[in-house]
């Protein structure tokens, strides 16, 4: 009975905690699932997706993430329900010291979003830029995680008919 006990006790530890791992992952994943990693802004006659940059792209890159597209398809569905309106797309950088973020490096992301647009057959009127020098900022560059909230992507629908 005592050797039955303790390896029942040896697999409750060791299957225990794999269970509870487990679990967690699968809790985080359904949250990071629920909640969009972009804001969505509705003016008078203008909606406004914003991403932070970090959740498209890499560092300081051109060049967007795996799981990019998954992340636009929101933007993409809305955009091919509203074929007559205008997309702005545009990207921004910082002029915190220690960025080395260019505007090319600014324009070449927000091509490739409107590049990404154009192969999954959005049709509407697709304009974009990229602004870096931390030209129009939403928070001070004071530091890396406050100039965060400034490398920003921001995809604009407005009607311009």
């Amino acid at each position: 009975m005592l050797v039955l006990s303790r390896l029942f006790l040896l697999r409750l530890v060791v299957v225990l905690p794999v269970l509870l791992l487990s679990a967690c992952h699968f809790i985080d994943q359904e949250q990071s699932q629920k909640e969009p990693p972009f804001n969505e802004l509705t003016y008078y006659d203008k909606k406004v997706f914003v991403y932070q940059k970090d959740s498209l792209f890499a560092l300081n890159s051109g060049q967007m993430h795996e799981h990019a597209e998954n992340h636009l398809a929101p933007v993409v569905a809305y955009a091919k329900s509203h074929p007559d309106f205008v997309i702005t797309i545009r990207s921004f950088g910082t002029n915190a010291k220690h960025s080395t973020m260019s505007s090319k490096q600014s324009d070449f992301q927000a091509e490739a979003v409107a590049a990404y647009f154009w192969r999954s057959g959005v049709s509407n009127v697709l304009r974009y830029a990229g602004f870096s020098q931390g030209r129009f900022p939403v928070s001070s560059n004071r530091d890396a995680s406050i100039g965060r909230e400034n490398r920003r992507l921001e995809i604009e629908f407005t009607n311009e008919s």
